[in-house]
């Protein structure tokens, strides 16, 4: 595995192959990547769904972490505003789920798109981005931005 990752590394730019060769084959670490289709509910009576648990993300977006601060913050706005009651979780799950669910099918989108490997569907693709108006890529960005509390 490791003679495997030193061929692929080989051709990328120079910090990287040399920060690879410089790495000590006993401190990798290989991590798989798992995520899972929008789940229609992260609650059940007195038990909740956080985080990973309720919606995990592949990293394109890189925003895993940041929608389980948010989980946090609107789990414990709930919980001090209901008590720690299922009333409290659904209104958790009421808050949360709809935008962590568009930020976990977003993210598979765009890993679906960057990750195309026939050389044909990658001149393409990069074409089409290269033609994305900026006002549209931040819409976008703007269209993710944590809201304030309601």
């Amino acid at each position: 595995a490791h003679a495997e990752l030193a061929a692929f590394l080989a051709s990328w730019p120079a910090p990287i192959a040399e920060a690879f060769a410089r790495t000590e084959l006993g401190t990798l670490r290989r991590d798989d990547v798992f995520d899972r289709p929008p789940a229609a509910t992260w609650t059940k009576g007195r038990v909740a769904l956080a985080g990973d648990a309720a919606h995990p993300m592949t990293p394109n977006l890189g925003q895993g972490a940041c929608q389980g601060l948010e989980d946090a913050s609107a789990l414990a706005r709930a919980i001090v505003s209901l008590g720690p009651t299922p009333a409290a979780l659904a209104r958790y799950q009421t808050e949360r789920l709809p935008r962590a669910n568009a930020i976990v099918t977003r993210s598979w989108r765009l890993g679906w798109i960057g990750q195309r490997s026939h050389p044909l569907a990658c001149a393409l693709r990069d074409r089409m981005m290269a033609c994305v108006p900026t006002r549209v890529m931040l819409s976008a960005y703007e269209a993710s931005a944590v809201r304030p509390p309601r």
